[in-house]
């Protein structure tokens, strides 16, 4: 499913076709110069490539499908709040057990 309406597509189509005008524009002017709607010398003249760019990078990432959540890793309990009736040793306020004998102190 994607994030973008069919009027966002729309939208998208026309800025991805503008963005490229840009970055084309841009990868000339910055050589020969550019005269669109506007005049720029030739190491300036790639500005427009930097604009083009831009708007060609947020088309792409708008028009990709989310990505999925990464897993969630269950949370390990650590020894203050560890549940004692998961301990091997058992819960430490219980009495010990008949068969073994009480620990020497």
């Amino acid at each position: 499913m994607s994030r973008m309406n069919a009027f966002d597509k729309f939208c998208a189509v026309i800025a991805f076709a503008a963005g490229c005008f840009f970055l084309i524009s841009g990868a000339f002017g910055l050589f020969i110069g550019t005269s669109a709607w506007y005049q720029l010398p030739p190491i300036m003249g790639g500005i427009p490539a930097l604009a083009g760019w831009g708007i060609v990078k947020a088309v792409i990432v708008a028009w990709s499908p989310p990505s999925a959540a990464p897993p969630l890793e269950e949370p390990q309990p650590t020894a203050e709040h560890a549940d004692p009736r998961l301990d091997p040793a058992g819960p430490e306020d219980e009495p010990p057990s008949p068969a073994t004998p009480p620990p020497s102190r």
